[in-house]
């Protein structure tokens, strides 16, 4: 079907808990960044210096289920701009 796809992902917390501070902010910045590439600086070193930030994005960037809420997020909203409704995806 062209509505759908299979996505296989493998998840190593350990991995995950072995990158360092610089690691995990410069991996965060990749998924969101920043137009400008001084902000996306910026931002790095921002989040370095932010030891709790730091600990939540590295339980993140290995959590199968915050993956999911992000890949779908974006197509949900595009979804109810087409159909021009709010709410949940996949409610009506």
């Amino acid at each position: 079907m062209s509505n759908h796809f299979h996505l296989v992902v493998a998840m190593v917390p350990s991995v995950a808990n072995a990158w360092s501070p610089s690691e995990i902010a410069a991996r965060w910045c990749r998924l969101f960044p920043k137009e400008d590439a001084k902000a996306n600086e910026l931002k790095i070193q921002t989040l370095e210096a932010n030891e709790a930030h730091i600990m939540r994005c590295r339980a993140r960037l290995h959590d199968l289920s915050w993956l999911m809420k992000m890949i779908n997020e974006p197509i949900a909203r595009r979804a109810n701009a087409e159909d021009r409704v709010n709410g949940r995806f996949w409610q009506g």
